[in-house]
Formats: structure tokens, C-alpha cells, sequence
């Protein structure tokens, strides 16, 4: 796999099995994930209250650094484009393509 590092983007209400599936494949796989939110070091619960800890703020994840981005269903999109640091770093991971 040509991919060395993703990220997972979280917020409020992510679906479950879209962060943590390939959360924990990635990691198998050898590659190093990030879960990168609008808040570093901040606590997350999806729909069923499964709480996830942020990694990385968005403002401070640089786009270059990372070959791959997940987003996750559930309610966190809604979330997600409320942030306008969340909104860069994923503009900046699709224009880098």
C-alpha cells in the first residue's frame, strides 16, 4: 500500500464502524492514523455514545503530511462543516491530490 499516514476526521455522532473498522485495518496494515477533529486531545462519542479521543486539531494538521482522509458517516459531517478549520483541511487534502 503506497499510503503511509491518514487521517480519520471525528466529530459528535461519527458512525461507529466507519472510524473504528478502518481505523484498526490501517494499523494492521502498517500505516499511521490520526483522528483529527476541530479540538486536539478532545472526547468524541459516536451515535451509540462510543467516545473517541481527537488526536490532532484540523488547524493544526497539515494536509501534505497525510496520503489519506476518512470521513465518517453518522451525524459528525453536519458537525464537521460547521468548522472552518475542518473545511481547510480537508479542501487542502483534495487539492493536493
Amino acid at each position: 500500500m503506497a499510503a503511509k499516514r491518514v487521517a480519520i476526521l471525528v466529530d459528535e455522532m461519527y458512525q461507529v464502524l466507519e472510524v473504528w473498522y478502518p481505523y484498526y485495518r490501517f494499523i494492521e496494515a502498517g500505516l499511521e492514523v490520526n483522528l483529527v477533529a476541530a479540538e486536539a486531545k478532545k472526547q468524541y462519542h459516536s451515535k451509540e455514545g462510543y467516545p473517541c479521543v481527537s488526536g490532532i486539531a484540523a488547524g493544526e494538521a497539515n494536509a501534505d503530511d497525510y496520503n489519506c482522509m476518512v470521513v465518517p458517516g453518522g451525524f459528525a459531517p453536519d458537525f464537521m462543516r460547521r468548522d472552518a478549520d475542518v473545511i481547510k483541511f480537508a479542501n487542502d487534502m483534495v487539492n493536493n491530490l
